[in-house]
């Protein structure tokens, strides 16, 4: 018998984009020497590290009163004048062990 898919469960609101990056050590001192998506690792036993990057977005759209300029990912966004949602970007870095 086929399994019916188990139904999309939203965990938390407001989340516009979520990026993972893996931080690769290439000259073996246990330190992250670049943080690349995990389709550009070389050798994924050099993996230190990730880097979680989460934009959230607020849920009312009359928050905020003009453009945003903020960074996400390593980027520049800038928010459209008329957008006015509020937005705020999270970074942390886990080092992994073992």
């Amino acid at each position: 018998k086929d399994a019916k898919p188990t139904p999309k469960q939203e965990i938390l609101e407001g989340v516009e984009s979520l990026q993972i990056v893996y931080g690769e050590d290439t000259d073996n001192d246990d330190s992250a020497n670049y943080y690349v998506s995990a389709d550009a690792i070389n050798n994924w036993n050099n993996v230190v590290s990730l880097r979680i990057n989460l934009l959230l977005r607020s849920i009312n759209n009359n928050v905020a009163k003009g453009s945003q300029h903020l960074v996400f990912n390593g980027a520049p966004i800038v928010t459209e004048k008329n957008d006015r949602y509020l937005r705020r970007a999270f970074t942390s870095t886990v080092s992994l062990r073992n």
